[in-house]
């Protein structure tokens, strides 16, 4: 006959037994659960109206939104959470990008009208317009460089039949030099002086 402490021996390795076989039990039906949710299909997207995106710090850091007018856009905001990058379409389906300083004034855009005329832009820090590019609905294509206050110094353009043509401007805005050439190839230059008198070359009769 078994003593009370052998007794109590065989009950405690059967309730070890027991524990090992529950947590066995336990673990291979996690395991089981895991494996029939992995063999499930996955969805193919995640539709939502908006969604934000933050760091550790609980800043958002990229939203996904909509700008009005039937528009949608990413922006990614620095640490401060201050935009600085946006990639979005517009309601009418024109794609556009840009990108802004650390005081919210933009620096660079990049757009379309429609789908024949890509544009872009740069701006100082100051927020005024430096460079500018862009081909026009019509064909024509345009390339402008304006000085520290955003006041158009340079002009080179093409109409639509492809003719080039390159303006200068003083600082009031009056052109004072133009040079192009016309369609059937005759080159043009002419000249304005301050005071008005104007030099052209060839002469015009």
């Amino acid at each position: 006959m078994q003593t009370v402490e052998e007794r109590l021996a065989a009950l405690e390795r059967s309730n070890r037994r027991l524990m090992a076989t529950s947590l066995a039990g336990v673990t291979l039906a996690v395991l089981a659960a895991g494996a029939a949710l992995a063999s499930r299909d996955a969805p193919e997207e995640l539709k939502a109206r908006r969604l934000a995106l933050t760091d550790d710090s609980g800043v958002v850091r990229a939203r996904v939104d909509a700008t009005g007018h039937g528009g949608f856009a990413l922006t990614l905001n620095d640490a401060a959470a201050r935009p600085r990058a946006m990639l979005g379409v517009d309601g009418d389906g024109s794609p556009r990008f840009g990108l802004a300083g650390a005081e919210g004034q933009a620096l660079v855009e990049l757009a379309t009208q429609g789908s024949a005329a890509p544009r872009m832009l740069l701006r100082n820090g100051d927020g005024f317009d430096f460079f500018e590019v862009s081909l026009e609905v019509d064909g024509s294509s345009r390339m402008q460089l304006s000085d520290g206050h955003g006041r158009p110094r340079a002009t080179l353009s093409t109409e639509p039949d492809g003719t080039p043509e390159l303006t200068l401007k003083d600082n009031l805005g009056i052109p004072r030099a133009d040079l192009s050439i016309s369609k059937a190839g005759a080159p043009q230059l002419v000249l304005v002086g301050r005071n008005g008198k104007v030099f052209r070359t060839p002469a015009v009769d």
